[in-house]
């Protein structure tokens, strides 16, 4: 008998593909851009792709010109924990530039998600 998969379990699922896509995106521009500039391109391409995966397959809900405008502003703070956190792994402790971003990416998932929650519950807890 098959467990159904929670709604964390399908964020961690839908995260893994994004963060796939997100971080094979960068790879692709370090040879030709600044890592800085790299994080940015794929950090903006993997916020569409995470709105469409969080809303219809974590969350289960219609976009709507809400959720549409509150997401980007968790992914607005977690990018600004990604930047800082990336140049502190570079330039502080000198990590480098590949697995700094696995780290950044990993420890911002639960904040993530709690914020998500609240985006897309709400709606749902409103008339």
């Amino acid at each position: 008998m098959n467990a159904p998969i929670t709604k964390f379990g399908r964020f961690l699922v839908a995260g893994g593909l994004n963060s796939a896509l997100t971080y094979g995106l960068y790879l692709l521009l370090l040879p030709v851009a600044h890592y800085e500039m790299s994080y940015a391109t794929a950090y903006v391409v993997g916020i569409g792709v995470s709105y469409l995966l969080n809303s219809r397959y974590v969350f289960n809900v219609v976009p709507t010109k809400r959720t549409m405008i509150s997401f980007p502003l968790v992914y607005l703070l977690q990018y600004a924990y990604g930047a800082v956190a990336l140049m502190a792994f570079i330039g502080g402790f000198g990590l480098d530039k590949k697995v700094a971003l696995l780290i950044v990416m990993a420890t911002s998932m639960g904040l993530t998600f709690l914020l998500l929650r609240l985006i897309f519950e709400r709606r749902s807890a409103t008339p």
